[in-house]
Formats: structure tokens, sequence, C-alpha cells
């Protein structure tokens, strides 16, 4: 039976997300990280008949599953750093709205055999886009010690980052580390005693999946390509769930170019789930919402 919005993935900060993302309703709107289209689906029974949505997401599956049929949106299976170009080609500007809800999806995490979670234990895939050929087991197989220190500091902020670098290269020299299983009997020894192991290994994955996807560079392109194709007045709203895509986030609204085209940030203050969402969706916990508005350009 194929999955709905609500079994595919939980669309987080929903009506807030959506009262920010929305401010023509017969404009044109981009929803970058489409998932299972809960954030469309109510994007577009606020849209009148000249309102459009145009959509992607990296992951075939999302564009399989879609469980919407409607004229007024165009799904594209892309990742949404190229968004800028496809609007471009496709006369779509200038741009609204758009939307990014960061991270991996709930289908992603529940979906053992994609390798994201450590809950499961399956090759260590991690690809968001099963066509690309870079793999979580390619990283921890082939990076350097140096690279993957790198990549367990920077991208997961994980405690003992060398050491948990040093263990793995030590580990792949008897045998290759190709599954969850494997990579967390390798790692969990170096866990702090005061640290809880889901807490450790969701770090060390996240770190793993951040670098096969290229999550960071994928956020920093669309945000330098988007400033310019925002309507004035249309906003970006950025759901992120780490503390390295937020710093990117605030990066870019102090950047030359979010200058350049008058792009502001809108909310005061971080926008998070209400204790009731957090606690009906575990996923939400780590939500922080950020409201980007074009209010001028100077070129």
């Amino acid at each position: 039976m194929p999955k709905t919005a609500g079994t595919y993935h939980i669309p987080i900060l929903a009506e807030a997300a959506l009262n920010w993302w929305l401010t023509e309703p017969s404009g044109r709107y981009i929803d970058g990280t489409f998932g299972g289209g809960g954030h469309s689906r109510m994007l577009l029974e606020r849209l009148s008949p000249e309102g459009r949505l145009l959509a992607f997401d990296r992951d075939a599956d999302a564009v399989a599953h879609n469980p919407i049929d409607d004229p007024r949106l165009v799904l594209i299976h892309h990742n949404f750093a190229y968004a800028p170009q496809f609007a471009r080609f496709l006369d779509f500007v200038p741009v609204h709205g758009v939307l990014l809800d960061l991270g991996v999806s709930s289908h992603q995490l529940d979906e053992g055999s994609r390798g994201f979670s450590y809950r499961f234990d399956a090759e260590l895939d991690m690809r968001m886009d099963r066509q690309q050929s870079l793999t979580a087991a390619e990283v921890v197989n082939r990076y350097s010690e140096e690279a993957l220190t790198r990549i367990l500091e920077t991208w997961g902020e994980l405690p003992r980052a060398a050491a948990v670098a040093a263990r793995i290269v030590e580990a792949r020299r008897g045998r290759p580390i190709l599954t969850t299983q494997q990579l967390a009997d390798v790692a969990l020894p170096l866990k702090p005693r005061s640290m809880k192991s889901f807490r450790f290994l969701s770090q060390l994955f996240q770190a793993l999946r951040v670098e096969v996807n290229d999550e960071i560079g994928s956020l920093r392109r669309f945000l330098d390509g988007m400033a310019p194709l925002l309507a004035e007045g249309g906003r970006m709203v950025l759901i992120t769930f780490q503390g390295q895509e937020d710093r990117v986030v605030k990066a870019f609204v102090r950047s030359d170019t979010a200058r350049r085209h008058g792009i502001r940030l809108r909310t005061k203050n971080v926008v998070r789930p209400s204790w009731e969402e957090r606690r009906r969706n575990a996923r939400a916990r780590s939500a922080r919402m950020r409201v980007l508005e074009k209010v001028s350009a100077h070129e």
C-alpha cells in the first residue's frame, strides 16, 4: 500500500512554517525537500488556482510515493541545490516563497536497508540519491584518518572524534567495515561514560550522512543561488536539525550576497516546535526554524 504523507514523513512545524511560507496565494513557491509531501499539501490547500509549486527531492522513493495529484505541482527528482537553475530554466521567477525541511526523513530512518540508522543492521549506504556513487562504506573504508577526524568533528560534533577515527582506521585493516552494526561495534567502546549510546551513535551516523550527501555544500549553494530569484517580500523558511546547518544560515544572513539582494532575517528568535509537537514526534526535538525575507535589492 502506498505511504501517505503522514506515514512517509511527519512534517515538522507545519502550521508555523506555512504561515511564513505563504505570502501571495497566486504566487510561485518552491519546496526543496518534498519528502512525503506534507508541507506541500498544506500549501496547495491555500494557494489559488493560479498559484504554482515546484518541488524537489533527491530520493527516488519520495517521488515514487508522491501522494499529491494536483496540476499546480511539478515534482522533480533532484537535489534542491539545483533548484535555482531549474527555476530559471522553467521561467519560474520571481519566487514568492521557499521551504527547506532539512536533515533525514522519517521514511529514510525507518527503512532499515538504507543504512541511515544504527537501529538496524544494514549495509553502510546513507545515500539520499542512490544513483550517486559515494556511500558511507566508501567514507569509512577509504577516507584518511585526518579526513575522518575532520568530518566527525565538523559534521557530527562527535566527542573523541580523533580517537574514533583512529580506531576505525585500525579496525578496517583487518577487514572492511561494511555494516551499521560493525561500525557501532568499532566506535562504541570510545563513547564517553557520561554520554548515552544513542546520542553518541546518532552524532556518528549524522556526520557520515552529511558527508555522503554533501548536505552543507548543498545548503550553501541553494542559499546563494536563490537570493537573486526571490520576489520582494518573498521568504525562505529554513528548518534545520543540527548546529552546522543553523550556522550556515546565520553566516549567509551576514554575507555580501544577502546584503546585495536585500535578504534579512525576519524571525528575531529561532522558532522551535511546541512541547506538544516534541512529545508527539521525537524527531522534532532538535528542529530550529529561521525565516529570511527579501526586503529590497541593492543592484
